[in-house]
C-alpha cells in the first residue's frame, strides 16, 4: 500500500475518471482525497455526468483507504475550484501526490513520487515533482532516473504543505517584478519568451481564469527545482471530441507511459537547460523572423493557458 496521500481532481468526464481510479486503486493509497467542481448550470446532462464521475470514484474503493472528499454543488471554475481543493488537500497532510481526471499515470508513477518526497523533504531547492516528460525531452540524460527544469508541467505531480502554503492565485508578487528584468533574466536572455510571459502573467493578475501558472509564477519567483522524470509517466487522455477547446491530440498528448523501478539521483543540483530549450522549442516555439512573431507566441501562450488550466473538459 501507498503511504503517500493522492489528491484526485475529478469532474464531469466518468469515462476518464475511471481510467485515472484504475491506477490510483493499484496504488492503493492510504489516504485518498477526492475534490470535484460542481456541474455548470449552462451545460444540459452536466449534473448527471459530474454524479456519475463521483460514484466511478466512491463505488470502488475497495482497499483499507480513509477518503475525504470534497464535492462542491456550484460551478466555481477552474481557478477557484483546483486551486481551493489543493489548499483544502494540504490542510490535512504535509505532502501528497495530485492527479487530474485526465491523466493516466504509470504504476512507478506513485512509488517515483514517494521516493523523492521523501529524499528532497527537508531541501527547500526542490519544490515540485512531475511525472510528465515531453516527447523531446524523454531520455536524453539516460545515466539519471530525473533531471530538473525551471517548468512545473502539472500532469501528474507532487509537492509539499510548505510550497503551497507560499501559493497566491492573484499572484501579487508579480506588479514588483513587472518592471524589471526579472523574467529576461530567468529565461536566459530570451526577450521574445520574457515579453510573451510578462503579458501572460499581466492576465493571470488581471483574473485569467486559470490556477497552474500561478504555480509556475511561484517557483520560477523562488528559482525553484522541479523535477521531471527521463522517461514519461503520465499520459494526458482529454484531448478529444468531447473536450472544450483541445479536440486534436498533439505531440505531447496521450503519449505511452514507462516505469522507473531504480531511482539514479543527479549528482548536483542544476537546470537542465538542453532539456529546458526542448520543453520552450515544444510548447512555445515560434518564427522570430516573421514581423507577427510576438502575436503568434502570446498565441501559443494562450492556447497553453487554456490547456494547462484544465479548460478541454
Amino acid at each position: 500500500m501507498l503511504n503517500t496521500p493522492v489528491l484526485f481532481l475529478i469532474f464531469n468526464r466518468p469515462d476518464l475518471t475511471a481510467r485515472v481510479f484504475e491506477a490510483i486503486r493499484t496504488a492503493r493509497p492510504k489516504q485518498l482525497f477526492v475534490a470535484a467542481d460542481g456541474p455548470r448550470t449552462d451545460k444540459d446532462g452536466e449534473a448527471e455526468l459530474c454524479a456519475s464521475a463521483r460514484l466511478a470514484v466512491l463505488d470502488h474503493v475497495d482497499w483499507p483507504c480513509k477518503v475525504k472528499t470534497l464535492f462542491r454543488n456550484e460551478n466555481l471554475g477552474c481557478k477557484m475550484a483546483v486551486s481551493g481543493a489543493i489548499t483544502w488537500f494540504f490542510e490535512h497532510v504535509e505532502e501528497g501526490i495530485i492527479l487530474e481526471d485526465d491523466t493516466v499515470p504509470s504504476k512507478s508513477f506513485f512509488t517515483f513520487c514517494a521516493t523523492l518526497l521523501a529524499h528532497y523533504r527537508y531541501d527547500c531547492r526542490v519544490s515540485f515533482i512531475s511525472g510528465t516528460s515531453l516527447p523531446q525531452t524523454a531520455g536524453h540524460v539516460s545515466s539519471y532516473s530525473y533531471y530538473f527544469s525551471k517548468f512545473s508541467v502539472i500532469w501528474g505531480w507532487a509537492t509539499w504543505k510548505e510550497v503551497w502554503e507560499q501559493y497566491d492565485v492573484q499572484i501579487r508578487d508579480w506588479q514588483p517584478l513587472s518592471n524589471t528584468n526579472w523574467l529576461l533574466n530567468t529565461f536566459y536572455g530570451n526577450e521574445y519568451f520574457a515579453k510573451g510571459f510578462k503579458r501572460m502573467f499581466n492576465a493571470i493578475a488581471e483574473g485569467y481564469d486559470t490556477w497552474d501558472f500561478q504555480l509556475f509564477f511561484l517557483n520560477l519567483r523562488n528559482q525553484s527545482f522541479n523535477i521531471h522524470p527521463v522517461v514519461n509517466m503520465v499520459s494526458n487522455i482529454g484531448f478529444d471530441e468531447r473536450a472544450t477547446h483541445t479536440h486534436t491530440p498533439k505531440a505531447y498528448t496521450k503519449q505511452p507511459v514507462y516505469e522507473i523501478t531504480d531511482m539514479v539521483h543527479p549528482s548536483v543540483l542544476a537546470f537542465d537547460i538542453v532539456a529546458d530549450t526542448a520543453i520552450f522549442d515544444m510548447l512555445y516555439k515560434y518564427d522570430n523572423r516573421s514581423p507577427t512573431f510576438l502575436r503568434k507566441l502570446l498565441q501559443k501562450i494562450q492556447f497553453r493557458l487554456k490547456m494547462l488550466a484544465k479548460q478541454e473538459r
